[in-house]
């Protein structure tokens, strides 16, 4: 049991009474996944993970988690009712000359909107790996290099019309996919190097300026900046410097861009539609990754040096309403709010 929670019911739950708002956190040195009921502040269970856990995405339904195993090599889905692994699925086999699974297996994971596919990035093999997540099977191994290049794909997002863009760090790229994760629609040519992706959907409160086209924005970590590229034009129509340095991690909602800073800490927010400045608050000391709750008057962030998830509120200012311990080294969190 982790420190400092209160374990909850070990029994699974009938669907509609489960807890109503789950915070899942992938900590890598305990290789679980720790589920948490953010309100009641409750410990829901810790699920064993495959080895060296990276990414977790929350399915649509509201009912499973999808973690990927980095040097697994697999993608691992828990479903929070039953508060156990549903799923095992193996993506491919690569080892070294000495037989050890490669570092660089799958890392970013994201769902299609209606939850029939998942998505995963894998970049040791330069692969988008598309999963019928009903059948929990591979349906697409899709290679993403143009030519004899490194891509690196290093994030995901699902933006207009289900298709997935990908974010190239090595390449400098935004590579837009078709919906089936079968081929590559086109690139978008970066300065540089892409860290993570947000898409403007609906529900973000993006475009304020409602006579725009939504788009992607686009995290260019060497640069301290998030860029705007509209898909269609193939191009980039707005740049946005950012506060604090070398940021690891995109999201946003309510016409607001949060940014993470991983080892420096602290989480940023930039105003991209207004003339205020940027701004980097120091909230947590080494922060990974933090999640968005639907409205932005929420979010969960990482602190992996207190090896706690923070639970922010969004009023006049952002302020820290809670703390809640985790095992060691939590390195990726997801909302499930139902």
């Amino acid at each position: 049991m982790v420190a400092g929670l209160v374990l909850a019911a070990a029994a699974a739950l009938p669907q509609g009474q489960g807890p109503r708002d789950v915070v899942g956190v992938v900590c890598r040195s305990s290789e679980s996944l720790v589920l948490l009921d953010a309100a009641e502040g409750l410990l829901l269970a810790e699920v064993r993970l495959g080895l060296e856990p990276s990414d977790v995405a929350a399915s649509p339904d509201r009912r499973t988690f999808w973690v990927t195993n980095t040097l697994g090599q697999t993608v691992q889905v828990v479903d929070i009712f039953q508060k156990r692994t549903v799923a095992v699925i193996p993506l491919y086999r690569e080892t070294d000359p000495a037989g050890f699974p490669r570092l660089y297996g799958p890392r970013a994971i994201t769902l299609s909107g209606n939850g029939a596919l998942a998505f995963v990035a894998c970049p040791s093999k330069d692969l988008l790996v598309t999963i019928d997540a009903p059948g929990r099977k591979v349906t697409q191994r899709l290679a993403l290099p143009e030519v004899d290049e490194r891509v690196d794909p290093s994030a995901l997002a699902v933006v207009g019309a289900g298709r997935v863009a990908v974010a190239g760090r090595a390449s400098r790229q935004v590579i837009l996919v078709k919906a089936d994760g079968s081929a590559v629609v086109h690139r978008v040519a970066l300065e540089g190097r892409p860290v993570d992706l947000f898409w403007e959907g609906l529900g973000t409160g993006f475009p304020v300026d409602e006579e725009e086209k939504r788009a992607l924005w686009v995290l260019e970590s060497d640069r301290n900046r998030v860029v705007r590229v509209d898909l269609g034009a193939r191009e980039v129509v707005r740049k946005a410097p950012l506060a604090g340095r070398r940021p690891v991690s995109l999201h946003g909602s309510a016409g607001v861009l949060y940014m993470t800073f991983g080892v420096q800490g602290g989480v940023g927010m930039a105003y991209p539609w207004t003339e205020r400045e940027a701004v980097h608050l120091e909230l947590g000391q080494q922060t990974p990754d933090m999640a968005v709750y639907d409205g932005g008057a929420r979010m969960a962030l990482l602190d992996s040096e207190e090896d706690e998830v923070l639970l922010l509120v969004r009023e006049a200012r952002l302020r820290l309403a809670r703390g809640l311990p985790v095992p060691g080294d939590p390195v990726a969190v997801a909302v499930m709010e139902r």
